[in-house]
């Protein structure tokens, strides 16, 4: 047998063209030449047997695939500090048995993270002139070249999350996301995951998450979670944050009723120390209630951290300043019914106040054990308030709540208000405020007497 020597020809095309793969045969020595002026690292090994040539090809891949969405490419370069794994290669081992034998294919497992496509041109060209039979050779080597290239790929993902982090159990679960305790496996640090399938989210909420993970990235204060990571693949984003064991703030209301005048301070105290940080950069957390609040630890002294993201958004300190600003946006209403601003219901320009708001809405209801707002008039009879779920209070959306919130409709009645110091009365009633601008502001709350 007259062992054919053999020429890869490897073209990087511009973006409209697809990869071509081209294998060419002629008796002249082996080499490689370039078509254009990309270059592609390329490897060819060509091993003379008595009945058998093996030629081993490995491809450097090209550029990634586009992601499914510009969005998520956005989020990638400008809300995230991790990015996902690139460069993987590709093995084809293409056998030839004999020059008048059968020819088989083996194609071996690509790895990465990207499915790369890869095609092949079915011209050939030499300078040399072929008779038929070995036409007919090259016309079944290049189909041969065609097959592998064409059929279903094994792929194996690495995810790097995956790499870096085992998860435990599952610790929570929301519309959109579902939150894993994990341990970081080079140093056992836990964290909490927060995965969220990018299906889920490109059409609807993905400039939710985008604008959380850009907000909450930069945040570093004792009172307020911290992301420490945020891995993106083709399948989900992982938000890795600070792992809190202790409970929510609501399941503690729920638990105790109502809290010690001193045990609610030190929580309201906390809560404004993470809000002055944030007023203090323009952003404005928009959804402040006790379910996105959470202690630090199950110990009695624990600290507490504001949670949940989703809504915050930048706003200037100053409410008047921000009537420049893009109203459209600015004005949807955000949060829950009952935490809600007046300015909110009303579709009128938002600020920081509209947390302070939500402020005295959680002092109010820590230290009574209801609300001072209710769905219903009939609620505000002393057995209801003593025996209702506090949240049932106002779980429902009727006008006469709606009334009750634009026109600061509430009292500090006696049962409940006797033993309840002055102080917490009056912090309570300057920041249940219709007037944004006559709210209190973060650093005048702290410096409030009850706080002395």
């Amino acid at each position: 047998m007259e062992v054919l020597t053999n020429q890869l020809l490897s073209l990087e095309l511009n973006q409209s063209t697809e990869k071509m793969v081209v294998l060419d045969l002629n008796k002249s020595s082996t080499t490689i030449t370039p078509t254009s002026t990309t270059t592609t690292n390329l490897t060819t090994t060509t091993t003379t047997m008595t009945n058998s040539t093996h030629i081993k090809i490995v491809i450097s891949p090209r550029k990634p695939l586009k992601s499914p969405s510009k969005h998520f490419t956005k989020l990638i370069k400008r809300d995230s500090d991790s990015s996902v794994f690139k460069g993987s290669t590709k093995l084809f081992k293409i056998t030839n048995q004999s020059s008048g034998g059968s020819r088989c294919g083996t194609q071996y497992h690509h790895h990465g993270d990207e499915i790369l496509d890869y095609t092949c041109s079915d011209t050939s060209s030499s300078s040399d002139s072929i008779d038929d039979d070995e036409v007919d050779e090259n016309n079944h080597r290049q189909q041969t070249i065609n097959q592998l290239l064409y059929e279903e790929e094994t792929i194996i993902e690495r995810n790097p999350f995956l790499d870096q982090y085992s998860i435990n159990r599952l610790i929570g679960e929301g519309a959109t996301s579902k939150v894993y305790l994990i341990t970081n496996k080079k140093t056992q640090q836990r964290y909490a995951a927060k995965v969220i399938q990018t299906v889920k989210i490109f059409k609807k909420d993905f400039s939710v998450i985008s604008k959380e993970i850009g907000i909450i990235k930069h945040l570093d204060h004792p009172n307020i979670i911290k992301m420490h990571d945020c891995i993106l693949t083709s399948e989900n984003i992982y938000m890795i944050m600070e792992y809190v064991s202790g409970i929510e703030l609501f399941d503690e209301i729920v638990e105790k009723r109502n809290l010690l005048e001193k045990d609610a301070k030190k929580i309201i105290y906390e809560m404004l120390s993470g809000l002055a940080y944030l007023h203090s950069k323009g952003i404005a957390h928009r959804d402040l209630k006790p379910e996105n609040i959470k202690f630090d630890s199950m110990d009695s002294d624990s600290q507490i951290k504001i949670l949940d993201f989703g809504f915050a958004k930048y706003f200037n300190s100053n409410p008047s300043l921000n009537n420049n600003q893009n109203t459209n946006t600015n004005n949807i209403q955000v949060g829950t019914l009952g935490y809600e601003a007046p300015e909110i219901l009303r579709n009128q320009q938002q600020s920081v106040a509209v947390d302070m708001w939500a402020v005295g809405v959680i002092c109010y209801i820590l230290l009574c054990g209801y609300t001072p707002f209710l769905s219903y008039p009939d609620y505000k009879e002393p057995e209801v308030l003593d025996s209702y779920p506090f949240w049932l209070l106002f779980n429902e959306d009727t006008p006469y709540l709606r009334n009750s919130i634009l026109n600061c409709d509430f009292s500090f009645p006696s049962a409940q208000w006797d033993a309840i110091s002055s102080e917490a009365k009056d912090f309570i009633s300057k920041l249940l405020v219709c007037d944004p601008n006559q709210r209190l502001t973060c650093y005048e709350a702290l410096l409030h007497p009850w706080f002395k």
